[in-house]
């Protein structure tokens, strides 16, 4: 990562196998903590031990994905991140200068994480989670107002610790945390079919099938060097989910990735560089050119010639015709003499021509120069262009996912809206036909009721008379004891 890589390390497993134990173990315990803490401690004994001339930025962030939602760890608000270009936007990045500050990170993060109780683990991570690691080193010495080669590496690492996948009749889950389980196993087999379809070389890689495969696009067949660590439970009650994890580790030992270290040069270093490969290539065409020059191409009686000389010198050398030879050799000299001085007269002239030619080189140099710097700057403007291109295309992607989102909840509403109106039709009839029973019940009770009034006034009347005959009895009686 000091030298410009990025680096991915991510923990793969069923749930319970020890997965966020691996990578983040106990922080306050050397003996065990996890790979996290020790990538610290790696990180700033680096730097402690780099030249003082050397600068470094450091930046650290947070997230997990949780229901295929991007959530920021270390600030809760931002609970619906988007990925554009393989990078999280607007995700919270904290400037690190101390260890002790991107271990306060880490546990906040932690202590944000989505983790539930089940059947195989008290405290069962329901969401991938990924902490991400930035450097950018700065030679401090390097001016570029002065040499125009300042330099900046940028080195990037994610250290991934993944949700474990579940087998819902083992870990119980019910309600919320069947639904959680469904969109781990889920984001867990777009994972395995990302690697599945590189390892076989396909044509299309579906890394949009989900957010996870998405954001580690560069960290499965891209520029990244990648490590996998395979987490396996001991109990054999478990060896279905441990066949399958070490297949899944098998098929990704199979991917080859392409890691590039990312350096940013300025634009006079890279005219020094195109500079220095346009001399190499001049050299090697001169070089080219001197050699098909000394090449000799033999007719065929010259080649008869020549073999015939051959022959007559070495019957000279046999029969120890020493004077023969002397002379044929001399012969031989002189010519090559005359060869040599015509050689030169005519390398006179070339050096003529090689300077003329080097003025008009010089010339197309600086042309070249000028058209390259042009170049550069229309190469750079088409790169903006490519990937604001790229930015406006995920969009369109991402909101015409939305918009199918919206589509099939309003779809979904429209059901449910109509159900609603069928349900209060028939409740609406019901209804009608209980008010006129009711209706009809209370006729009957008033008919019921006047009719009992009608006895009771036909018994007060009786009662009245009654009454009346009493007193006339009485008054009778009393009249015949006067």
């Amino acid at each position: 990562m000091f030298d410009g890589f990025n680096g991915t390390i991510f923990a793969y497993g069923q749930t319970s196998s020890g997965k966020t134990f691996t990578m983040e173990g106990v922080v306050s315990d050397d003996r065990l903590k996890g790979i996290i803490p020790r990538m610290m401690d790696c990180v700033f004994e680096k730097i402690q031990q780099a030249p003082a001339n050397m600068e470094f930025v450091i930046k650290c962030s947070m997230v997990e994905i949780y229901m295929e939602r991007i959530q920021d760890l270390l600030d809760p608000r931002k609970n619906n991140l988007q990925v554009k270009g393989g990078a999280i936007q607007d995700c919270t990045e904290q400037y690190i200068s101390a260890k002790k500050e991107m271990e306060e990170a880490m546990k906040l993060g932690s202590k944000n994480r989505q983790v539930a109780a089940t059947g195989m683990n008290d405290k069962s991570s329901r969401s991938h989670s990924l902490f991400i690691l930035s450097i950018i080193k700065k030679d401090k010495n390097d001016d570029s107002t002065k040499t125009g080669t300042l330099r900046l590496i940028l080195g990037r690492l994610y250290l991934v610790d993944l949700a474990g996948s579940e087998s819902v009749q083992k870990t119980g889950c019910v309600g919320v945390q069947f639904d959680e389980a469904k969109t781990i196993n889920k984001s867990l087999s777009a994972l395995g079919n990302v690697i599945k379809m590189l390892t076989e070389s396909s044509t299309h890689i579906p890394y949009r099938d989900s957010k996870l495969t998405r954001i580690l696009e560069e960290s499965l067949g891209g520029n990244s060097l990648t490590v996998l660590i395979i987490t396996c439970s001991m109990s054999s009650f478990n060896a279905a989910e441990t066949l399958s994890t070490l297949r899944f580790g098998n098929r990704a030992k199979k991917i080859k990735n392409k890691p590039v270290a990312n350096m940013e040069r300025s634009s006079k270093k890279l005219m020094q560089l195109l500079s220095e490969a346009e001399e190499r290539i001049k050299r090697q065409v001169a070089a080219f050119g001197y050699i098909n020059k000394r090449l000799v191409v033999l007719k065929d009686t010259e080649f008869k010639s020549l073999l015939s000389e051959i022959h007559e010198i070495y019957k000279m050398i046999k029969d120890n015709n020493a004077q023969g030879l002397y002379n044929l050799l001399k012969n031989g000299y002189t010519e090559e003499l005359k060869e040599t001085s015509e050689c030169k007269e005519e390398q006179n002239i070339r050096v003529v021509s090689n300077e003329k030619l080097d003025k008009e080189n010089n010339y197309l140099k600086q042309k070249l120069t000028q058209s390259t710097e042009k170049l550069l700057k229309l190469s750079i403007e088409l790169a903006d262009s490519k990937k604001s291109l790229e930015i406006l295309k995920d969009e369109k992607i991402d909101l015409e996912a939305e918009l199918k989102v919206k589509n099939n909840e309003i779809s979904e509403l429209n059901d449910r809206l109509k159900l609603l109106k069928v349900k209060s039709k028939v409740e609406a009839n019901n209804n009608l036909k209980a008010l006129a029973q009711v209706e009809l019940k209370l006729e009957n009770l008033s008919f019921l009721y006047n009719q009992k009034n009608k006895a009771i006034e036909q018994v007060c009347k009786a009662l009245d008379r009654i009454l009346f005959d009493e007193q006339l009895t009485n008054i009778n009686s009393s009249a015949v004891i006067l």
